[in-house]
């Protein structure tokens, strides 16, 4: 999953068409995640939205010790009731957003997830050197001759 993407494990019906919309709303792509699979979706999505199915799936594998707490995760449902409440602290979730009223702020939290890839970057490293003090593939040595084995 790239970076700009959200990862999004909503029902298909009127809850999803409102994620979609805000994500479009924060010039987001939204990536469907198994629910079935937490552990790849936690890791690999830098933003997670879930409905109250999924999250109790997700809040599950996070009890038993599976998934670490993480940033970036939130719950989206219809009604915001004490069990929804009770459902995000069990998964960490930081925001709780009950659509289509809260549309304009769950845009404006996917707008401010990490946008840049900068937390995600990884860094690769190729160092080479030679031995000897006139390489041989430099362009009067061409074509390339193999050093001789001493």
């Amino acid at each position: 999953m790239r970076f700009d993407e959200i990862g999004m494990a909503v029902a298909p019906g009127h809850l999803a068409d409102d994620v979609v919309r805000a994500a479009a709303a924060a010039a987001r792509a939204v990536v469907p995640v198994d629910p079935a699979q937490p552990r790849s979706a936690w890791v690999s999505a830098p933003c997670l939205l879930l409905d109250p199915g999924a999250a109790a799936v997700f809040a599950e594998a996070a009890g038993t010790g599976g998934l670490p707490r993480r940033d970036g995760v939130a719950l989206v449902c219809t009604d915001v009731g004490e069990a929804e409440l009770r459902l995000a602290v069990r998964l960490g979730a930081a925001h709780v957003f009950a659509l289509p009223g809260d549309l304009r702020d769950l845009a404006r939290f996917l707008a401010a997830q990490e946008s840049d890839g900068a937390g995600r970057s990884r860094v690769l490293a190729v160092l080479g050197g030679h031995g000897e003090r006139e390489h041989r593939c430099s362009p009067q040595h061409w074509p390339c001759v193999p050093p001789r084995a001493r």
